[in-house]
């Protein structure tokens, strides 16, 4: 119910009281969770650790290593975190249905930590776990194409993804569509356009909004790359229609622009761009945008309202990151 306040002065009230062993063991470790539910990481270590070396004998001894390595990870102490969920797995009391979890965990922290082999042998483990759940096993072989893919290994990490789809038919469909974005980029890795191309254009149908829109902007990015400008704007224009008020309609907008832009259709170019000024609240984009216009300007030879636009930029988004200052300063003294 949340009410950790009053649950906190229960468990203190049963620590501090004769109880048996097992009873404050697990008082221990609750107080521990309800720490760590209010994210009082550090208290939540504490208390998660105090459970480990008072109550070595007892499941709570085990639980708490593995929560030790859940606080650990959050803080980013991932050897720390490893230590944990080692600490779990060896523990003679773990619950068999969390030894696969353990598993999952510390092949993340070796992730983490840019260990990828680690990360796979200890995710192969996972896969070798007849407790381990339908979700679990799923998530170990997507890591394990991640991992793959991580340390430049595009082609294992294709057999991995695709190894996913075909064991896993039940697959949700944004697990589905993120696994085939995965494989798209591989190919990309290994510098195969046409059959990035091909899983690109496989995700669309998917009815997963978010990675449909991500792969109608790489096409839309293809086809741009060959200068079949027409083809990349009717993409874009797909990314808008999908997700109208989102980041990903902002950018696929300034993509619209930069067709134009390429193809010197400036004014063209400059009306997208202030439909992101106009219409997404996205300040690293509207920073982007104003800047593009008054680019646009200057490069349609239209230097007075350029120089409106560039200097608009400077002081409407004096802050913002995105925006070079000097660069907009330096087209405005040319």
């Amino acid at each position: 119910e949340g009410k950790y306040a009053e649950a906190e002065v229960i468990f203190k009230t049963i620590i501090e009281s004769k109880f048996a062993e097992e009873i404050v063991a697990k008082a221990v470790l609750h107080l521990g969770d309800c720490f760590l539910s209010q994210n009082k990481l550090e208290k939540a270590i504490a208390k998660y650790w105090k459970v480990t070396q008072d109550y070595p004998d007892t499941e709570e001894s085990a639980l708490g290593f593995h929560e030790l390595g859940q606080c650990y990870y959050k803080v980013g102490k991932f050897d720390a975190a490893a230590l944990a969920f080692r600490n779990a797995i060896s523990n003679p009391n773990i619950p068999k249905g969390l030894k696969p979890w353990a598993l999952f965990y510390l092949g993340d922290c070796y992730r983490a930590l840019k260990k990828e082999d680690e990360a796979v042998s200890t995710y192969d483990k996972v896969l070798a776990k007849k407790e381990a759940s339908e979700n679990l096993l799923q998530y170990a072989q997507y890591m394990i194409g991640l991992a793959y893919q991580s340390k430049g290994d595009y082609k294992q990490a294709v057999v991995e993804y695709q190894k996913s789809l075909l064991n896993y038919p039940d697959l949700t469909h944004h697990v589905r569509a993120v696994t085939k974005f995965c494989i798209a980029r591989c190919y990309e890795g290994m510098d195969n356009v046409s059959k990035a191309e091909q899983e690109y254009k496989k995700i669309i149908d998917i009815p997963d909004t978010h990675y449909a829109s991500c792969a109608l902007l790489e096409i839309g990015r293809h086809y741009r790359n060959k200068g079949k400008y027409e083809e990349a704007i009717d993409a874009y224009k797909k990314v808008v229609e999908l997700k109208p008020d989102s980041r990903l309609a902002a950018i696929a907008l300034s993509s619209i622009a930069r067709c134009y832009f390429e193809q010197q259709e400036y004014d063209k170019a400059i009306s997208e761009q202030k439909k992101i000024i106009e219409n997404y609240p996205f300040l690293d984009r509207k920073a982007i945008a104003q800047f593009q216009i008054g680019f646009y300007y200057w490069k349609s030879g239209k230097y007075t309202e350029g120089i409106e636009a560039l200097q608009k930029a400077i002081d409407t988004y004096p802050d913002n990151q995105n925006l070079s200052h000097k660069q907009c300063k330096n087209l405005i003294a040319k």
